[in-house]
């Protein structure tokens, strides 16, 4: 296989994986994530240049599902916004999500700016795009229009708190560390397992 076609193996496999799901019933969207996580796990020979054509592609995705989010999903659900939808769009990205990622940080040796930094920081609120309108479209619930309205409020108050919150939060963290003693940093600073998708990261 050629340096070009090679390059579109990781999106074909991304579209085949999911297709495959759709036509025997299952989640379209889970194969094509553990189909990726395969990919990246066992092709450990192919060259970086695959990785990084992923990357920029990946972008470009993302890139677009936020454009049709703006353009299409915020102003219908600010038709039906209402304070209620507002309280739960910012509990579910405070108590909702904190608790559940910081837990999952346990025993991890994390300094409490480190774990702070990750909980608020880590979901961007892509998946909750593609998520809510699977949903919508298979199933027929009766409540659609209201996991339509505040799915779409908390991902839109995401995007601008930490749109907001980022060069601060970022220039806050690094202060945090450079103040903390490199005795203190076991576990920041702890080399871990590269997978392929590092390699050229990895070497900088």
């Amino acid at each position: 296989m050629t340096a070009n076609y090679q390059r579109l193996s990781g999106l074909a496999l991304a579209v085949a994986a999911f297709f495959a799901a759709e036509l025997v019933g299952g989640n379209g969207f889970m194969s094509a994530f553990f189909a990726g996580l395969i990919f990246g796990n066992v092709t450990t020979k192919v060259s970086n240049p695959i990785y990084e054509f992923e990357e920029a592609e990946g972008e470009i995705l993302i890139l677009l599902t936020f454009l049709l989010f703006g353009a299409v999903m915020v102003p219908d659900a600010l038709v039906g916004i209402s304070w209620r939808y507002i309280l739960y769009a910012i509990i579910s990205l405070t108590v909702i999500r904190i608790i559940p990622v910081a837990i999952s940080l346990i025993g991890k040796g994390l300094s409490a700016p480190s774990i702070l930094y990750v909980v608020w920081f880590a979901p961007r609120g892509a998946a909750s795009i593609l998520y809510v309108l699977l949903v919508v479209d298979k199933h027929n619930l009766s409540g659609e229009s209201i996991i339509f309205n505040i799915t779409t409020l908390t991902v839109l108050l995401n995007i601008f708190l930490h749109g907001l919150t980022a060069v601060p939060g970022a220039n806050a963290y690094a202060a945090s560390l450079e103040k903390t003693p490199m005795e203190s940093k076991g576990s920041e600073m702890k080399e871990v397992r590269q997978i392929p998708t590092r390699t050229r990261h990895q070497n900088h």
